[in-house]
């Protein structure tokens, strides 16, 4: 399983701190930066305070 799926399928619409992603996923945090940057800039993710990021 990619980066990317592994970090979709634990996305939804509510918001879910970054560190849980990199604690679920066993992957490197400057992965999981990576993958997420992509998709905020897709605009698939959304950002919110706390560290936290959530579908949308």
């Amino acid at each position: 399983m990619s980066a990317r799926a592994a970090l979709l399928a634990l996305l939804s619409p509510t918001a879910v701190p970054i560190d849980d992603l990199i604690r679920l996923t066993k992957l490197p945090p400057a992965q999981v930066a990576s993958v997420l940057l992509d998709l905020e800039l897709e605009g698939a993710l959304v950002s919110h305070a706390g560290a936290r990021v959530a579908l949308g």
